[in-house]
C-alpha cells in the first residue's frame, strides 16, 4: 500500500480558518527585519499565513493580527504594497486551482524594519 503524504494545514490570520498550506500566502519577517510575501512557504523567518482572498488581508490589517503574529509594527506603506501583491496574485490565479499552481517566489524584498530611536523603537507610531 503506497504511503499517503499529508498536506500540512495552517490558519489564516484574517478569517481564522484552517486551510492547506499551499493554498495560503505566507507573510514573513526575516531575521534581518525584512517583511515580504513568501508564495512557496520556504523563506526563513517568522511567518503568518493569509488566504489568497483580499478580504482576509483587509480583516487582518484592521485587527492588527499580522503585526501581532510577526511581533513588529508594520508601516502603512508596507500594507499598501502587500495589498497590491495579493491583488496581483489573486488576479493571476483567478479561476484555477491555486493550491498546486502557486506563483513562484520572486525573492523581492518588500520592506525592512528600521526602529526609530526617537520614538522608543516603535516603527511608524
Amino acid at each position: 500500500m503506497p504511503k499517503v503524504k499529508k498536506i500540512p494545514r495552517r490558519q489564516c490570520v484574517g478569517c481564522r480558518e484552517a486551510r492547506d498550506k499551499p493554498d495560503l500566502i505566507r507573510v514573513v519577517k526575516s531575521p534581518e527585519g525584512v517583511i515580504s510575501l513568501d508564495f512557496k512557504g520556504k523563506k526563513p523567518g517568522r511567518g503568518a499565513y493569509l488566504c489568497r482572498n483580499i478580504e482576509c488581508f483587509r480583516r487582518a490589517r484592521k485587527s492588527r493580527s499580522l503585526e501581532r503574529v510577526l511581533k513588529t509594527a508594520i508601516p502603512v506603506g508596507i500594507f499598501d504594497i502587500l495589498e497590491r501583491e495579493i491583488e496581483a496574485d489573486a488576479a493571476q490565479n483567478a479561476g484555477r486551482n491555486i493550491g498546486r499552481d502557486a506563483k513562484p517566489d520572486t525573492g523581492q524584498k518588500i520592506a525592512e524594519e528600521k526602529p526609530d530611536a526617537a520614538n522608543g523603537g516603535e516603527n511608524g507610531k
